[in-house]
């Protein structure tokens, strides 16, 4: 898992219990003491072990963390053992992290044949489906994903999280094995897509949608796993060659008890050792430990967590030539060496004064400073300036250093003579005229103010060009281009500023996150006139979803329909563009029908209202607007509903603008599966009918209140 495995176990002899032990990597054991720690070429840390006594018992005969060491085989391999309950055989365990929080174990493929006529073969049966049930481990959905191979198949993954149900799929097409290229998986021959997070109890299924009939010849089977992202690359012999015995290496997060670590931490059982820190993760319960920075180890480990000592290795610290460096518990300092003293500012170690020079300290209140000059003179010229000093409650400001005057570690206050007086560290004492400085301080201040209306210029200067970037950056110009062929609603859209969205959003806080989709974040905000309205900040990463951004705003402001979303304007001064349209209070259709404590508040009229005003938005969008618009993601969850459930279309970001000239537009498909018009996933060609068939589904929805697509169907 691209981790050294740097765990330790320390033995403390007699009552010493504050010696600091600096150890490299090497020296960190990862067992607990008299317990074995390694099973093949594999290293077991605690909490996992081998045997009784040597991994975490949450409860009293709990196997969770036991790892079972295979030595029937010429070489030991290490299986999940107990703590995974499958329908098939143990797991080979290939990697454990500590840091991450993660196990790597190997998973069979699912299969799915068939013979010429298109009749499953028996051996796909049994390797059709698999279960991977656990209460606390959890498939990583930064890890991994879900992958289908073939030509006429589909990939579907089930599992729970808090007790409610979570489905990802994708779909693998092509006509003929010349279509599939190499190292790509994007849907021709392969497809692969996210998971959830935090799944438990999951489910992996292979289907196909025509038992492969029509690719029978060079794809005969489909295929569908989980499998670390990093560890693949497909190749067009899968189709053929990939069979249902080849194992994929998988991960799975896991996490000690069940609860967070606010609760663990005041529980007798919770075991998170000396100089860690307890995470919890977000998703799923229970939490895990981490060492604290500056230090390395096992931290389920009494002692685990143990000082590296940087200074060993030059790669960490980042110490000078000129700096000498001197470890300390869990960090490390870069002190000049002789004959060089520290630039404060810079932090750099320049030639000049040793440490056995001196300095005088004079604390007026604004600032600090230094003269290095060859000899003190009473002007104190060539002042500079070296840093800030957090105020003291007596002796706070400027600090200016001259040869030959007071120990640089002494400390000066003002005295009711107008004198300075140094009180050193060591002893010595020193004064000066206050009087002396004054002429060279007020310049100083004078300096001081003009640096600082330069800085801020400076700063200022940077961020309008920032924003001038971000605007090019987020289509500004694509913006413009297409806003001067629709010039009647220029007036009509409003540009916001970033400051007026971060007041509205509260900073974006994730408290005002209303939802999130396929192309951004939807949040709740509060305009300075009270109005509220609903802030959409889209997903940057490439130029051809900043032209699927432009397409949303374009598409939004020639609408002008009360059963669509009203767009208010956008903001492009940010690193992602976000859209401002009006918030609708009654949340989706989707959560009215299948939320049972909302669905018996629609009733039939309601519904038939809800049909009737979606129905016209469509009718609406295809033929009277000023240049057609096919919506093409029609679907329960696209459609608001305000305090009176009026309905409200919302989402534009897979729409296409129709030119009067044409009734027909090639695209790649786009959409929610279950939601698509068959005849455009076949052909690609989009037209109006494509939103109709997608209505027409929402319309079963609505008078049989089933979802349009759940795999509980296929049972």
């Amino acid at each position: 898992m691209g981790f050294n495995r740097i765990l330790v176990q320390l033995t403390w002899a007699g009552v010493i219990s504050s010696v600091m032990v600096a150890a490299t990597d090497t020296q960190f054991p990862s067992a607990l003491p008299n317990c074995p720690d390694r099973c093949g070429d594999l290293q077991i840390p605690y909490p996992f072990g081998l045997t009784e006594g040597c991994y975490l018992e949450e409860t009293k005969g709990s196997t969770k963390f036991s790892i079972f060491c295979d030595n029937s085989l010429e070489k030991p391999q290490p299986m999940t053992g107990d703590f995974l309950v499958t329908r098939t055989a143990d797991f080979l365990v290939t990697d454990i992290s500590i840091q991450e929080g993660q196990i790597e174990i190997m998973m069979d493929n699912e299969i799915d044949c068939y013979n010429s006529t298109g009749t499953p073969l028996s051996l796909s049966k049994p390797m059709r489906k698999r279960s991977l049930t656990n209460p606390i481990f959890t498939i990583s959905h930064t890890k991994n994903k879900l992958v289908s191979i073939g030509c006429d198949s589909y990939a579907y993954l089930k599992g729970f999280r808090n007790d409610k149900r979570f489905y990802s799929f994708c779909r693998s097409i092509c006509e003929s094995k010349s279509d599939v290229v190499n190292g790509s998986c994007s849907g021709v021959g392969c497809c692969q897509t996210d998971i959830p997070g935090g799944l438990k109890n999951i489910t992996v299924e292979a289907y196909s949608l025509y038992n492969h009939v029509d690719v029978w010849e060079f794809n005969p089977c489909g295929y569908a796993f989980i499998i670390r992202e990093d560890k693949f690359n497909f190749s067009s012999a899968y189709l053929t060659t990939l069979g249902n015995n080849k194992t994929l290496p998988v991960v799975l997060d896991w996490t000690i008890g069940s609860e967070k670590c606010d609760l663990a931490r005041n529980k007798s059982n919770y075991i998170c050792g000396g100089n860690s820190t307890c995470v919890s993760p977000p998703y799923g319960s229970g939490y895990r430990c981490e060492c604290k920075k500056g230090y390395r180890g096992n931290p389920y480990l009494y002692h685990g967590c143990q000082d590296i000592d940087e200074c060993k290795v030059k790669d960490n610290n980042n110490c000078t030539s000129k700096q000498k460096c001197v470890n300390k518990p869990g960090s490390y300092d870069c002190l000049c060496i002789e004959g060089y003293h520290m630039d404060e500012p810079e932090r750099v170690c320049v030639p000049g004064r040793s440490a056995g020079q001196s300095s005088l300290a004079i604390y007026v209140g604004v600032v600090k400073m230094e003269a290095n000059d060859s000899a003190f003179e009473k002007e104190l010229a060539n002042v500079k300036i070296l840093s800030y000093r957090d105020p003291g409650p007596e002796r706070c400001g400027i600090r200016m250093e001259a040869l030959g005057l007071v120990h640089e570690d002494s400390f000066v206050s003002m005295t009711g003579r107008g004198h300075t007086q140094a009180s050193s560290l060591f002893g010595e004492r020193n004064s000066l005229p206050v009087d002396s400085v004054t002429p060279g301080l007020f310049s100083l201040l004078v300096l001081l103010l003009g640096y600082y209306w330069i800085y801020w210029g400076l700063k200022r200067r940077k961020l309008i060009k920032l924003k001038e970037k971000f605007f090019q950056q987020n289509g500004g110009l694509l913006l413009k281009q297409q806003l001067s062929n629709h010039q009647m609603f220029v007036e009509t859209t409003k540009i916001f500023t970033t400051e007026e969205l971060k007041k509205a959003t509260n900073n974006y806080n994730e408290s005002r996150v209303l939802g999130q989709g396929g192309f951004g974040t939807v949040y709740k905000g509060v305009l300075s006139d009270n109005t509220m309205v609903a802030i959409k900040k889209s997903k940057i990463g490439d130029q051809s979803q900043i032209e699927q951004f432009i397409n949303e705003m374009i598409v939004l402001i020639q609408i002008n329909h009360r059963n669509v979303v009203k767009l208010f304007g956008c903001c492009l001064e940010t690193e992602v563009p976000l859209l401002v349209y009006e918030f609708i209070t009654n949340g989706t259709l989707s959560n009215h029908i299948h939320d049972k404590s909302l669905s018996s508040l629609l009733s039939w009229e309601k519904r038939l209202k809800i049909a009737t005003e979606t129905a016209g938005a469509l009718a609406y969008l295809h033929s009277s607007a000023s240049m057609p618009i096919i919506h093409r993601d029609v679907k329960t969850t696209n459609i608001l509903l305000d305090d009176n459930y009026a309905a409200k279309v919302a989402d534009f970001g897979a729409s296409r603008l129709v030119p009067l000239d044409q009734t027909q537009l090639n695209t790649l498909v786009q959409g929610t599966w279950g939601y698509l018009d068959p005849e455009y996933m076949q052909t690609s060609q989009l037209t109006e009918k494509s939103d109709v068939y997608s209505f027409g589904v929402v319309m079963a929805e609505l008078l049989i209140g089933k979802k349009a697509l759940s795999f509980d169907r296929l049972y």
